[in-house]
């Protein structure tokens, strides 16, 4: 590393402050010493008299500009969660959310890619360790509580329910501040509904080829996606695939757009908006199995691309409305509730993604726990917001 001198430090910081802005552009999967240095009028020389390589760039990047920023914001969590007085903490957190710096959404997406990425996992996963670690009983409780506020980072970023976000917010301090919990017996026989939407009409070979490139997406992330490795995974050659779809951002569109179209939906015929929320809860806690999270880590994929892609950030939006259109249309529970619940899991679909790769043992926690602490905390809160 070069020494330490006035200049250098200058220098480096301007590297910093260049890499927040080209990267909030261009994603963290677009680091390079060339594009930073340009932006920054240095020479490629510079950059390289300070980081080894792009990996040791974005730990530092981490370091310096990245994990403060996140610090603040997990600690408006833990002063909300540890104080139910500390409204100004909880209020802060919903702000955060509603309108996050560069530097926060960055953090969140490091966070989010750092499992792919050995040198940025082995400095971020010590901090989620700290905030995973309780006690085994309230491990499901934290966790879920977790999911809530980081994902709703990423959620809300293409919501057009913006208004919710103190309500979701709330929801997720108010499950973390469960202390004590009983066992929560099963709310009855859910009616579960598949819609599956069959957005590149009936051809069966695109269909593969969707599901194809999500699995890779899920493994590789959305730039690492190449359509060479989609046409191997898929069984047929890249020119095939320019056949069906003119080029590679349209094929990603297109997969986001069938993956949030073919979700879950309950048909609503519970007789009170405490047998819906029950409900709710207890089919999100359902998804936790080990074959859903590939799912998910596309999902996620989908979100941090969408950061940085139109396109995405297009079909994102219009499907999450499209998403909540339908849970209002199949419920007869009072809108305010539906529209609430549905953005809560959305924010919490994604959370789990970011989260899983930091809970290995997430497998043997106590679900049920986290079930009861979700519906009390919901029940709360919406049957205030209704009135």
């Amino acid at each position: 590393m070069v020494a330490t001198t006035p200049k250098s430090i200058r220098t480096s910081g301007l590297i910093f402050d260049t890499a927040v802005k080209e990267l909030s552009v261009t994603g963290l999967d677009h680091v390079t010493f060339t594009s930073i240095a340009r932006a920054a009028g240095l020479t490629t020389g510079a950059m390289y008299s300070r980081f080894e390589n792009s990996a040791e760039l974005l730990v530092s990047l981490w370091q310096e500009r990245l994990y403060p920023e996140f610090a603040r914001f997990i600690n408006c969590y833990v002063a909300a969660l540890n104080d139910p007085e500390d409204i100004a903490a909880l209020e802060e957190l919903g702000r955060l959310i509603a309108d996050p710096t560069p530097e926060l959404l960055l953090a969140a997406e490091a966070i989010s890619v750092a499992p792919r990425i050995d040198e940025l996992f082995e400095v971020v996963a010590p901090l989620m360790d700290v905030l995973l670690d309780t006690e085994p009983r309230l491990k499901a409780v934290h966790f879920g509580a977790l999911t809530v506020i980081l994902g709703s980072l990423m959620y809300f970023q293409f919501s057009s329910a913006q208004k919710f976000i103190p309500t979701v917010v709330e929801n997720g301090v108010r499950v973390g501040r469960v202390k004590d919990v009983k066992e929560y017996g099963p709310v009855g026989k859910l009616d579960i509904q598949t819609f599956e939407a069959d957005v590149a009409g009936s051809d069966p070979l695109i269909r593969d080829l969707l599901v194809a490139t999500r699995a890779v997406i899920a493994k590789s992330g959305f730039e690492r996606a190449t359509v060479s490795r989609i046409a191997r995974k898929w069984g047929h050659n890249s020119a095939t695939i320019y056949q069906y779809f003119e080029n590679k951002s349209e094929l990603m569109a297109s997969v986001v757009e069938l993956a949030l179209r073919s979700s879950l939906i309950m048909r609503h015929s519970e007789s009170s908006p405490e047998d819906y929320i029950s409900s709710g809860a207890q089919t999100i806690t359902s998804h936790l199995s080990e074959e859903r999270r590939p799912y998910l880590r596309f999902r996620l994929e989908a979100h941090v691309a969408a950061l940085h892609n139109p396109n995405v950030a297009d079909v994102m939006r219009s499907e999450y409305a499209r998403y909540r259109d339908r849970m209002l249309a199949n419920s007869s529970s009072p809108r305010g509730i539906t529209t609430a619940a549905s953005e809560g899991a959305n924010a919490a679909y994604i959370g789990r993604a970011m989260l899983f790769p930091y809970a290995p043992d997430c497998g043997n926690y106590e679900w049920r726990p986290y079930s009861e602490a979700s519906v009390t905390a919901l029940l709360n809160i919406y049957s205030v917001s209704v009135k």
